[in-house]
């Protein structure tokens, strides 16, 4: 990764301020307060690496995200461009007040970064969170790991050389991402502690499965015994509910006949007389349908004689009445037409007379001759022939259409009387079917109350027959053997209780045996899957032993940070041969203890022209040298590991605690790497800006309000 363009809105003490990487391979920053470089203490130089940090992970070191919006401001934006490879990219990350964020990814199409060539290809997802997802496959790194190789800050800067044992374990494994290793040996125990807790929870079920089937066992005797002795009883119960069926059936008809007998005799009376009405009512019936018979045979004989009188008339033929009717509409016709004729006739000869006697024709305008004169005379005289013989023919046509006329309407009259006749007949002929329908109706009708009569007449005799046979002397019989039926019933009932009390508690017997049974077998059935689970357990717990023993402080963490210092060492030793001639540094994983016994270590030796020395017995200009090559070297492996390449480098006031000599090495390591790097260094020491070509100003006003200046010495 190679920065090459930086831009702040509105971001801490900034309102906008921009920072081209491309025009510096190294660039010293110094600030300056109301134009004061020796009042530079908050002026922003930090700022411009916690706006790079913010923009790659969205995070701010030591303060919350809400805080980095300018005063007075709803919103702040990063803009950080720069290149992986051969490829450009962008990020363009903001934050409101409100806590709303917007993330932007972009991938530039043009071949050089210019103004005017670029263009952006989208790489942001529908959400933030896809597009952090995207940033983090371009950059390869997370923050902590960057603030460890890339942003070298002065608090943390000699860490790994002054840190304890365990702290520098701790360093390196979140450094290099170890602790996820501590995670996964943290679940494999969890997952073998859970097994052996399940294995000997299940040990104990599985014993006694022996019982189990022994319980099985009695119980299926016990049910087969209870099952034979359930089949007796249950026979024994279905025969005694059957006599006692029988007895209830006896009891229950005597009873009935009983109350019969008591019930008919009132009921008879009360039969007999609803008879003797019905019986009247059917005479009273008889009597005014025979009234009503009557009365239809006068109506059928008055009905005869009105149609014996009724004026026979001959029917005509209606062809001749239609000829006659179409011989009227010709002559009617022939009348209209001759009419029209007339009229023609007229209006031509009163135009010929006129043309007669003018001097020229009205039309052509030709002078009228003696010729023509005669010509229209000639005309004007057919003419009035032509009208006196139509008028002739029409007196004619008058005549014998009052003649024709006379006789249609002589036909026309007959024709109607005819249909009256016709009409008068028909209705005689109507009602006296009626009245002959009436009357087979009502002799239908009286042949019915006759038979009614007649079957009422029995029904009376029938019951006058009963009641004659009614008496107490058969009522006190029956009851007699009502009472002896009841007494054979109660002793059958008493027997059918206890068979099925009996049967009751045989039928409990085998439910719980069954139950038992079921849920024994359902017990032996678990115990025999938990014997299965029982191997899987143990063939997983050797998994999980082996696994917790792989991610354990002594197995693959070991095996990655031995491999991991053995390179780092390396490359350290090729930093401090090009800086500081003589010195060396080496790790040591073992020492000896008190005992004289070889333990795991995790310390670095310092050696300088071949002698050991301690940490404390270095100068201030060889632990600087060794701290950064370290420093330097992690972030070389770092990278190695991610499989990233970061080719800059945030140096961040490393230089305050450092004597002259040692500011110098500095300058002289910077000098050596920016070939390779692109560097940035803050510092407020101006004694220093002399050694370097380019300079970053960061000015802030009276109104706190910072911006930055770049200037080429």
């Amino acid at each position: 990764m190679i920065p090459i363009y930086l831009q702040i809105n509105d971001f801490m003490c900034y309102e906008k301020a921009e920072l081209d990487f491309s025009k510096f391979d190294s660039a010293l920053i110094l600030g300056k307060i109301s134009n004061n470089f020796d009042a530079s203490n908050g002026a922003g130089k930090s700022t411009i690496f916690n706006a790079i940090e913010y923009a790659l992970f969205n995070d701010f070191q030591d303060l919350k995200l809400d805080k980095i919006i300018r005063d007075g401001k709803n919103s702040c934006k990063v803009v950080f461009d720069f290149q992986v490879g051969e490829n450009i990219y962008r990020i363009i990350r903001s934050r409101s007040t409100s806590g709303s964020t917007s993330v932007q990814a972009y991938e530039c199409s043009a071949l050089k970064y210019k103004d005017q060539d670029l263009k952006w290809k989208e790489l942001s997802g529908r959400r933030n969170s896809d597009t952090e997802v995207q940033i983090k496959k371009i950059i390869k790194i997370n923050q902590k790991s960057f603030r460890s190789s890339i942003h070298f800050v002065q608090n943390d800067f000699s860490g790994i050389t002054t840190a304890t044992e365990t702290e520098r374990k701790n360093i390196f494994k979140q450094i290099f991402d170890l602790s996820k290793f501590e995670k996964l040996e943290k679940i494999s125990k969890t997952k073998e502690s859970d097994l052996n807790k399940k294995i000997i929870k299940n040990s104990g079920i599985i014993e006694s499965k022996q019982l189990l089937l022994q319980t099985i066992d009695d119980s299926t005797k016990f049910l087969i015994n209870a099952k034979n002795e359930y089949l007796i009883v249950q026979q024994d119960i279905s025969n005694l509910e059957k006599d006692l069926l029988d007895k209830k059936t006896k009891i229950n008809d005597l009873k009935l006949f009983k109350q019969q007998i008591s019930d008919d005799l009132p009921k008879i009376i009360a039969e007999l007389q609803q008879l003797e009405k019905i019986k009247k009512d059917s005479l009273n019936k008889i009597n005014l349908e025979k009234s009503n018979i009557n009365n239809i045979n006068n109506n059928i004989d008055y009905i005869n004689n009105k149609f014996s009188n009724l004026e026979k008339k001959e029917p005509i033929d209606e062809n001749l009445l239609k000829i006659k009717k179409e011989e009227i509409d010709k002559i009617n016709s022939k009348l209209s037409s001759n009419l029209g004729e007339v009229h023609f006739l007229v209006s031509e000869i009163a135009r010929l007379e006129s043309i007669s006697s003018l001097s020229s024709c009205p039309k052509c305008y030709r002078p009228v001759g003696s010729e023509d004169s005669e010509t229209f005379n000639k005309e004007i005289e057919n003419n009035k022939l032509k009208l006196t013989a139509i008028k002739q023919e029409n007196n004619e046509l008058k005549e014998k259409t009052i003649l024709l006329s006379k006789e249609y309407s002589e036909l026309e009259s007959r024709s109607k009387a005819y249909s009256k006749y016709t009409q008068d007949k028909k209705e005689l002929e109507i009602n006296l079917s009626s009245k002959k329908e009436v009357f087979k109706s009502s002799q239908k009708l009286l042949d019915k109350y006759l038979s009614d009569l007649s079957v009422t007449e029995e029904n009376i005799s029938l019951l006058l027959n009963k009641k004659n046979q009614i008496n107490e002397e058969k009522i006190l019989e029956l009851q007699e053997e009502i009472n002896k039926n009841i007494s054979l019933y109660k002793e059958i009932n008493n027997s059918l209780q206890l068979e099925k009390s009996k049967f009751s508690e045989i039928e409990k017997n085998i439910f719980i045996k069954e139950n038992l049974i079921l849920e024994k077998t359902k017990e032996v059935e678990k115990i025999n899957e938990l014997e299965l689970l029982e191997k899987e357990y143990l063939d997983e717990l050797k998994i999980y032993q082996l696994t917790t023993e792989a991610f354990s402080s002594k197995g693959i963490p070991l095996l990655m940070i031995t491999n991991l210092l053995d390179e780092i060492e390396f490359e350290a030793n090729n930093y401090l041969a090009l800086i500081k001639p003589g010195l060396e540094v080496q790790f040591a994983l073992k020492k000896q203890n008190s005992d004289n016994e070889e333990v795991d270590a995790f310390d670095i030796k310092y050696f300088y022209n071949g002698i050991e020395r301690e940490f404390v017995q270095l100068s201030g200009a060889m632990k600087f040298c060794a701290t950064f090559s370290l420093k330097l070297a992690m972030s070389i492996i770092l990278q190695k590991v991610l499989g990233t390449n970061i080719k800059f480098l945030l140096f961040d006031e490393i230089d305050q605690s450092l004597d002259k000599n040692s500011s110098d090495e500095l300058i002289n390591l910077i000098n050596n790497l920016k070939n390779t790097y692109k560097i940035l260094v803050i510092t407020h020491d101006q004694k220093i800006k002399d050694k370097f070509n380019n300079l970053i100003v960061v000015e802030q006003n009276d109104n706190m309000i910072s911006t930055i200046k770049q200037i080429n010495c």
